[in-house]
Parts: structure tokens; C-alpha cells; sequence
């Protein structure tokens, strides 16, 4: 397989893996003192929900926009073929009209390193380490990435046993929207953004943009509808007047 065609998009804003560094090493020295601990993260989860209230509002309110950001499209997963060169961020970037070629044909989705080791590992029934996406997630943890806040192989096994878990959930219960999966008197806003999100390329194509775990487990199971949110639209597709409802036909 094409070296260039096993990775998903590259981050559309580069990330600083020393500040994330600095950051789990705060973590690391609050587990020391758990009531700090609880405090600090309490403060920070506050912080974090009232930005991105803010930032929903402003979008929300933006006329420009000329769709409804948050709302959710239930499609059928195929319609996801390829993935984004570029992945933007699902809340910085939501509603955003950006142009360039992240939208290119060229990287089919199932062809993604993530996607062929859900499939061997899940329905084939081989190791996790007989794959290339756990070969390559795991050579870029021990380089300092701590990915899916996973800081070393340990982590990253046990995350990958609860992928197992929510792959045997969805096949035993069905597909949820994150709304439907949380508590009703105590809905998270950010865990809400946390769906299947695409970019629209300039001839309407849905290129996958972020959550490659659960549009994988959806192929695999052919689930025929799942929710998806849109963060970026290419100008040229926006400039053809087409409407987003389209999208569910």
C-alpha cells in the first residue's frame, strides 16, 4: 500500500507537543494531590465549557454563516469515501468557508491505516500488533505525542480495549448520537460536538474530518445512518448556491 495513502489528514494547525508535554507533566505531579487535582480540573472544565458556549454563540449569531453549525445530518456512512488532506478543528474551524486543496481526492478513507486495523482486528480477529496503525501510533507515543492522551503503550492497549467495548456496544444496541448517549438533565456542550464530523469539498463530496473510530465501527457494521456534523466548506462548493439538506437524500 502507498506510504502516503496509510495516514489520515494532517492537522490543519500544527500542534505544539511540548506545551502538551508540560501539560500531562502538571497532570502527573497533581495525581500526587488529589483534592488539588479535583479543584484544578473542576476550574479547568468550567473554563473550557464557558469558551466554547462563547464561541457557539458568536456562531450561532454570525449571519455569514448561512447554516445551522450545530446541527446534526444523519447519512448513510459510504457516502464517506475519502478523508480530508487537511483535518480542521471541529470547534475552531465549525461553519468555516476555507479553500485550497485539502479537498482532493486522495486519500480513500477505507484505504487509511486506522480503518484496515479496525477491520483486522475486529472482524478478522487478529492482534492489534500485527498492525500497522498500532506499529505507527505507538512509535509516535514513545516520540513524545501523547495521542488520545495515551503516554505509553500501556495506554494506548487499554484505549484500544475500550474501542473493542464500544465496537460490541454499537453491534449489540445500535448507533447514538452523543446526545441520545448522555443524561438529559446533565448534557456536556463539548462532549455533544463529539460526532462524526466532515468537510464539503468543492463538488459536494463528504471527506471525513474527525471521529475515524466510529465512522470505521459504522462501515464495519453497515450501519445504514449515522449523525455527522460539518466543520469546513470548500468556497467553491458554498459559490454553487447547493444546500446542505441535500446531504440526507
Amino acid at each position: 500500500m502507498n506510504k502516503k495513502l496509510v495516514e489520515r489528514g494532517e492537522p490543519y494547525d500544527k500542534k505544539n507537543w511540548y506545551i502538551i508535554r508540560i501539560r500531562y507533566f502538571i497532570i502527573t505531579v497533581l495525581d500526587k494531590f488529589p483534592r488539588l487535582k479535583k479543584i484544578v480540573f473542576y476550574l479547568w472544565d468550567n473554563i473550557k465549557t464557558s469558551r466554547y458556549k462563547l464561541t457557539s454563540k458568536k456562531l450561532s449569531t454570525n449571519k455569514d454563516n448561512e447554516m445551522d453549525v450545530d446541527k446534526l445530518y444523519w447519512i448513510d456512512p459510504k457516502k464517506i469515501r475519502y478523508a480530508s488532506l487537511k483535518e480542521f478543528d471541529v470547534v475552531k474551524y465549525k461553519g468555516k468557508i476555507i479553500g485550497g486543496d485539502w479537498d482532493l481526492l486522495e486519500r480513500p478513507f477505507e484505504e487509511l491505516d486506522i480503518y484496515v486495523a479496525f477491520r483486522e482486528r475486529l472482524i478478522e480477529g487478529k492482534k492489534w500488533e500485527t498492525t500497522v496503525f498500532y506499529t505507527r501510533i505507538l512509535n509516535e507515543i514513545k516520540q513524545g505525542k501523547y495521542l488520545w492522551d495515551c503516554k505509553n503503550e500501556i495506554d494506548f492497549d487499554s484505549r484500544l480495549k475500550k474501542l473493542e467495548m464500544l465496537f460490541e456496544t454499537i453491534k449489540k444496541n445500535g448507533y447514538k448520537s452523543q446526545q441520545e448517549l448522555q443524561s438529559k438533565n446533565n448534557l456536556n456542550p463539548i462532549l455533544i460536538e463529539d460526532e462524526v464530523a466532515v468537510n464539503i469539498g468543492r463538488n459536494g463530496d463528504l471527506l471525513f474530518n474527525n471521529g475515524a473510530h466510529r465512522l470505521s465501527i459504522a462501515k464495519l457494521l453497515n450501519i445504514s445512518k449515522i449523525p455527522i456534523k460539518i466543520t469546513v466548506r470548500h468556497p467553491h462548493w458554498v459559490n454553487q448556491k447547493k444546500h446542505l439538506s441535500d446531504l440526507e437524500s
